[in-house]
C-alpha cells in the first residue's frame, strides 16, 4: 500500500495534482522438481482499490490490472576438479 500526497504543477504552488493511495498485491509460488528444474508461478494485482490518478497532469495511469507468469530456472550443478 502506497500514499502519495499533492504534487504541486506551477511555480506559485497554486495547481496541484490530488494525493492518491495504491494497494497492489503480488502471490509467488516456487516447485522444485528433482533438483533440476525451479518452476516459479506468481500472480500479481496492481491498483486493487481501482483508483483513479495521475503522476504527471493529463497523463491517466491504468485502473486495476493483473500480471500472471511462469518463471523456468534451470539448476545447473558444476562439477569440483
Amino acid at each position: 500500500h502506497s500514499y502519495t500526497g499533492y504534487r504541486y504543477t506551477s511555480s506559485d504552488n497554486y495547481e496541484y495534482l490530488e494525493p492518491f493511495q495504491l494497494a497492489n498485491l503480488f502471490l509467488n509460488y516456487d516447485l522444485k522438481l528433482k533438483n533440476k528444474y525451479t518452476i516459479g508461478l506468481f500472480f500479481q494485482i496492481n491498483n486493487i482499490w481501482n483508483t483513479e490518478y495521475e503522476t504527471y497532469i493529463n497523463y491517466p495511469m491504468p485502473l486495476r490490472n493483473y500480471k500472471a507468469g511462469l518463471i523456468l530456472t534451470l539448476n545447473h550443478k558444476t562439477k569440483n576438479t
